[in-house]
């Protein structure tokens, strides 16, 4: 049976399906790939301003996540630790500044400090990861799903097995989701799985609306919970509003992308044309400098400035 659910490429839509602390617990826990005990939504200082009704905004959560480690006696232990997650979504492909900005404020966010004992007691921060969810397609990697980690190696290459809070604090690794790439068929992971209920190719003619096969999740309760509250978004008045009023500013924005870029081309397209004339203004000053002109002369008759004849010889 086909169900109609909000979409949650509209950042009001995503932000009322992430809200759902069983939700953000079920998706965190699929993109980590590590048990999610706890998140909590952490107070937001960086929303970003669009209108009086809308704010396109980054979201963060403080997470307990649970793993087992082995230890060196080969037994396993359930280890507990805290991680902040750092969680950005966009429309458009030109927006790396800004989230360089954004994470900026997290380095410099006192909250996020706290001591920590290890041979001495000293300042420490959680552990952070970034998670962006594109809604475009990157130029060179081909997976909807991609992790950047970071390793631990002596000069050689040798791999640390060691965590340090000095280089925790101060280095952090990211998740990369590229929705345009998320498949329709042959589902590789719980990943790919959950983030279906963001898979636009399920788009109806309603572009604020997906498609989604409920049945094929019947025995799946976590996909159930994601789906119903995408349910309850699809009827709430408010949400459909403001899904409208970001189609609006989408178009304002892909309208000054548009121009920018064709500034920018044109911009380039004026300097390969000034310098050719350079080229060409400096082979005829050449021609005639070995003709025996002067340099006035070559500026009288070519009716350019001296300074720019002594220029274009020199070059």
């Amino acid at each position: 049976m086909s169900t109609l659910i909000a979409n949650p490429i509209y950042d009001s839509v995503f932000k009322y399906m992430i809200a759902n602390e069983k939700v953000a617990k079920i998706l965190l826990s699929a993109l980590l790939k590590k048990n999610v005990v706890k998140v909590v939504q952490l107070n937001n200082e960086y929303n970003l301003p669009v209108s009086d009704d809308l704010s396109i905004c980054r979201i963060d959560f403080g997470a307990t996540v649970s793993e087992e480690i082995t230890l060196p006696d080969g037994k396993v232990e359930v280890k507990e630790s805290v991680i902040t997650i750092e969680l950005q979504k966009v429309y458009l492909p030109s927006e790396i500044l800004r989230f360089r900005q954004y994470t900026g404020t997290h380095y410099c966010n006192p909250n996020m400090v706290h001591p920590v004992k290890y041979d001495t007691v000293r300042e420490a921060a959680d552990p952070m990861i970034s998670v962006y969810i594109l809604g475009h397609k990157l130029d060179v990697i081909n997976e909807c799903v991609c992790y950047i980690s970071r390793e631990y190696r002596d000069y050689n290459g040798k791999k640390l097995d060691v965590l340090d809070p000095f280089a925790e604090s101060l280095t952090h690794d990211s998740i990369i989701v590229q929705v345009p790439l998320l498949p329709n068929d042959h589902i590789r992971n719980r990943a790919e799985e959950l983030l279906q209920v963001i898979n636009q190719s399920k788009q109806t003619s309603d572009r604020h609306f997906l498609s989604i096969d409920e049945d094929r999740y019947s025995g799946d309760e976590e996909m159930q919970e994601v789906i119903r509250t995408l349910k309850g978004a699809a009827c709430d008045s408010d949400i459909r509003r403001t899904m409208q009023l970001e189609d609006e500013i989408l178009g304002e924005l892909k309208n000054k992308d548009l121009t920018i870029r064709m500034q920018a081309e044109q911009l380039a397209e004026q300097k390969e044309q000034l310098a050719e004339q350079k080229k060409q203004l400096a082979s005829m000053a050449r021609k005639l400098q070995k003709k025996g002109r002067s340099i006035s002369e070559i500026a009288e008759f070519m009716e350019i400035p001296r300074d720019v004849v002594k220029t274009l010889l020199e070059n």
